[in-house]
């Protein structure tokens, strides 16, 4: 019963922060999404030819800046890429998402992220987001790739084990 009345009291939260802060579309600036199914439609999708290592438009198979760094292998990256191409919208999405502190981003990219999986299903049994280092983690104060993640284990059936992975290194962005 507490379990019920937990998921209603965060829906009636919800509902009365987007009544005090509407969300917009980033692209149009029409209310109601972060991305409005409008925009949506005009992301930039990564379409074939494309290499099969790193997802650089325009190659078949492997592009040459991989066949050179043998320590990449196409069978165990293969089918691993995003959907979309990281410019214009997409860009501006994923850096609001992960740099200006727009969690309500999640719930909608997870739903694209899970679109794509349903049309192209990767072998897996858990979802494993990259840890941040800590002093980033403590900058940001959350995890933008475990919070997608979690997201999107709601949609594809999938659990999320944040704990495997540590971060040793802070590296640049």
């Amino acid at each position: 019963m507490s379990i019920g009345l937990g998921n209603y009291a965060a829906k009636i939260a919800r509902s009365a922060i987007d009544l005090i802060l509407p969300i917009h579309c980033l692209s149009c600036g029409l209310e109601g999404k972060f991305l409005c199914s409008s925009c949506t439609t005009t992301l930039p999708r990564l379409e074939m030819p494309y290499c099969n290592v790193c997802s650089d438009p325009g190659t078949l198979r492997v592009c040459d800046a991989c066949r050179q760094q043998s320590r990449f292998s196409t069978d165990c990256l293969s089918g691993i890429r995003s959907p979309y191409l990281m410019e214009g919208l997409v860009r501006d999405a994923v850096h609001a998402f992960k740099y200006r502190n727009y969690k309500v981003a999640a719930p909608q990219l997870s739903e694209l992220l899970a679109e794509y999986l349903g049309q192209h299903p990767l072998p897996g049994n858990a979802l494993f987001p990259v840890p941040l280092h800590r002093k980033k983690l403590r900058e940001r104060g959350y995890n933008q790739a475990g919070l997608l993640a979690r997201e999107l284990c709601k949609r594809i059936d999938l659990p999320v084990t944040e704990r495997l992975l540590v971060r040793t290194r802070n590296s640049p962005s």
